[in-house]
């Protein structure tokens, strides 16, 4: 008798792109673009030097995890991915959380920045919530079908 697979609601490669999870990734990526663009045009102070170096990490990771993702290798590991995810997204978020207050507070200039650093913060505090419900909760990650179905 031929045994059916589970199903999982988690999605790699292209079809993780069209996800709520690879938009916020997407948003993420697009978003340290942006950051790092604006950090770069506001001088050479220490508080826009200390965003960029923020925004350089925050893009790096995030790309990382984002080609992880689009690969398959989250999906076929047993290592804890979605922990490292959601530390990664909640440390992101209190970085440029501390990096905007501090670009508000001192420069002039910078409000576009800050503007586009609670936006980024907002996002990641998503994106931590969802990895979050997603390693906290392993069985919501399980899709039953008809053929394995449990009595």
């Amino acid at each position: 008798m031929k045994r059916h697979k589970m199903s999982t609601t988690y999605k790699s490669g292209l079809d993780f792109l069209r996800s709520y999870s690879g938009a916020l990734k997407l948003l993420e990526v697009v978003l340290h673009l942006v950051l790092l663009v604006s950090a770069i045009s506001l001088g050479a102070s220490i508080q826009a030097q200390f965003f960029c170096g923020i925004s350089i990490y925050g893009f790096v990771s995030s790309l990382v995890l984002l080609c992880l993702h689009v690969r398959g290798i989250i999906k076929n590991s047993e290592f804890p991915w979605f922990w490292v995810e959601c530390v990664n997204s909640a440390l992101m978020a209190l970085l440029l959380l501390t990096s905007s207050s501090f670009v508000v507070a001192v420069l002039t200039k910078g409000y576009i920045l800050t503007g586009l650093g609670f936006i980024a913060v907002m996002v990641y505090t998503l994106d931590a919530i969802d990895k979050f419900f997603l390693a906290r909760t392993p069985r919501a990650r399980i899709v039953w079908t008809t053929p394995n179905m449990p009595v």
